[in-house]
């Protein structure tokens, strides 16, 4: 892909209600050069996405309260012009085209291998589609 892709520009939320899995997925965001931020409830992720202008979100799916579902449906009825998703589980319950259709761009196993991240990211950053 593009060698001059400035990762610096774009900023990144990882939601997961395991703070452990949140926080390193956000550290390898920081080290690859992306502005990343982590929270751990649907709740707050809106209102990150509300402050600031966030270009993707990662979300885990099954979380308690909230679901990365209802965050999706949440955040894209706020504003249609939404940043994208990425949906994650460690659940095999979940279809990734069903999930597409709902307006999420891809579906990530856990646990996701941290050499295929930047690469999924950059690929779903430079497409530039919601």
């Amino acid at each position: 892909m593009s060698e001059n892709f400035d990762r610096s520009k774009y900023k990144v939320l990882v939601v997961d209600d395991e703070n452990l899995i949140a926080d390193i997925l956000t550290e390898e965001l920081d080290d690859l050069g992306y502005q990343s931020f982590s929270v751990y409830n649907a709740k707050d992720a809106l209102e990150v996405i509300e402050k600031e202008s966030i270009d993707l979100v990662i979300s885990d799916i099954k979380m308690p309260i909230a679901s990365g579902i209802d965050l999706l449906k949440e955040s894209m009825q706020r504003n249609p012009e939404s940043p994208v998703f990425v949906m994650m589980t460690g659940y095999a319950d979940f279809d990734e085209k069903m999930l597409i259709e709902m307006g999420a761009k891809k579906l990530l196993d856990k646990p996701f291998n941290f050499d295929l991240i930047d690469e999924l990211v950059k690929s779903i950053l430079l497409e530039g589609s919601r």
